[in-house]
């Protein structure tokens, strides 16, 4: 979420508003550079939001495996894919109230995602859509790694997850040089 937020009204706000992408774009830094950046600076709050809640989740007994420190592995990978996605839109829109389109979309999935409902228990067809969330992904590989239930389907659900998080950041350097480079 802190990375979406990051990268959605933060980012918005530091390309118009502010002015800050123009400032750094008149250095020699390129469009891709800078967002590549925000992206990561994103990744990095999201990152910090994850080690404050960990040791919680350890507290409460919901952390039970000995993989727990590797559940910020697919935190990572999570917010690298969600900050491209994030960039990617806040470099199409031209007014910050069409965010609301995309939260509407974003907040709707996390219904779907396994984060609060086990996706097993949703009719069939709607877990299809279910498992083509990527956040579904992150969400099963986190769990696994906290309760340290592992099976070959996460393999396929990392591969998933990484190819979608490089498509998503390269989806972002080029929507950011569109928009940034006249």
């Amino acid at each position: 979420m802190r990375t979406v937020f990051e990268m959605t009204y933060g980012a918005y706000f530091r390309m118009v508003y502010q002015s800050t992408y123009d400032a750094i774009l008149a250095t020699p830094v390129t469009a891709e550079s800078l967002a590549f950046g925000e992206i990561l600076w994103a990744v990095t709050k999201g990152v910090i939001d994850c080690l404050f809640i960990l040791p919680l989740v350890v507290v409460f007994g919901s952390a039970t495996s000995y993989f727990t420190p590797l559940a910020i592995l697919p935190l990572v990978i999570g917010c690298l894919y969600l900050g491209g996605l994030a960039l990617a839109i806040t470099a199409r829109v031209f007014d910050i109230d069409n965010f609301n389109i995309f939260f509407a979309f974003f907040f709707s999935t996390i219904f779907l995602c396994g984060a609060w409902f086990p996706v097993e228990l949703l009719p069939s067809w709607l877990q299809i859509i279910a498992y083509i969330i990527p956040t579904t992904a992150v969400i099963d590989l986190t769990r696994a790694c906290l309760n340290g239930n592992f099976s070959s389907r996460h393999i396929y659900e990392t591969i998933y997850v990484l190819l979608v998080s490089i498509v998503f950041v390269e989806w972002a350097l080029r929507s950011i040089r569109k928009r940034l480079v006249v």
